[in-house]
């Protein structure tokens, strides 16, 4: 995914920092900018993240993930793997302004510098085809989806053998389904419970990812990615795990924030979708197949 271009950084000046004796800042405690965030910043502290997923090629190549994610503009969000500033991401969480409001729109501030997350600039960022008008696929209590009146969310479930929305298998031959929510667990709706839980949405987005749209009209990943970030700064669970480290310490180089002596983090072969990950979900790839 090419670099874009770095916006023209603002500055504030609240906040501490922390020299060493030879005058550098090589470390530096969080620059919040509210008592407020300085408290909802320690009582979050050691929360932890919710690292984005890779593929290893063999089973890519085998399975179509990538080609799936393909289906709705989404494969970028596969090529998520690299460097990460846990310290900084857990200060753009603490500063980000109007926790409480519901918008499509992040302002934060990382290392006194801005950072502003909005639809058009994630639909550039990653390279989205997201449509003008997209629909939305929240399911109600009724399993109609919003949108989307003629889908039936029940005979998605007798397609695809589920019967029990808290489980690791389908019928055996929906396995490319069941890795697919392992990856929307991880890189589209990141939750603690992406390994083990299927829910209703997923079903849809799977659905939607194997077979498309009965239209020409597509699913926006844009504002899902805003949603779940919002989602953590809104919540009032201090352990509610920070999603999307990857990608915002992207956004953060892109953006003109110094990163330079920031803790950095590197994702691992634990955070690739490997014959490993395979193995827990109990599927044995055997001889490629």
């Amino acid at each position: 995914m090419a670099p874009k271009p770095v916006k023209k950084a603002k500055k504030v000046t609240t906040g501490r920092k922390k020299r060493n004796e030879d005058g550098s800042s090589s470390s530096q405690p969080p620059r919040l900018t509210s008592r407020d965030n300085e408290t909802w910043w320690e009582e979050r502290k050691e929360t932890s993240f919710i690292i984005e997923k890779t593929i290893d090629p063999t089973i890519d190549n085998y399975f179509k993930l990538s080609n799936a994610f393909a289906t709705l503009g989404w494969e970028n969000m596969l090529t998520l793997t690299g460097t990460y500033f846990p310290e900084l991401v857990r200060e753009f969480y603490a500063n980000i302004t109007e926790k409480s409001k519901k918008r499509f729109l992040v302002r934060s501030y990382v290392r006194g510098t801005e950072v502003e997350i909005d639809l058009t600039y994630l639909r550039e960022f990653l390279d989205l085809r997201d449509p003008s008008h997209p629909i939305h696929y929240m399911i109600n209590r009724k399993g109609v989806v919003v949108d989307d009146r003629g889908y039936n969310i029940e005979e998605t479930k007798g397609k695809f053998g589920v019967r029990d929305m808290l489980t690791r298998s389908f019928g055996l031959r929906w396995i490319r389904a069941r890795l697919l929510i392992y990856l929307i667990g991880f890189n589209i709706v990141p939750r603690a419970s992406g390994l083990n839980e299927i829910r209703n949405s997923d079903l849809y987005l799977v659905d939607r990812l194997i077979f498309g749209l009965p239209r020409i009209q597509k699913i926006a990943l844009a504002p899902i990615i805003i949603k779940c970030i919002r989602e953590v700064v809104a919540s009032s669970r201090r352990d509610k795990n920070f999603v999307f480290p990857v990608l915002l310490s992207r956004i953060f180089i892109a953006q003109g924030v110094n990163t330079e002596g920031a803790e950095q983090r590197s994702t691992t072969q634990s955070d690739v979708f490997d014959h490993n990950k395979m193995s827990t979900l109990r599927y044995q790839f055997i001889d490629g197949a």
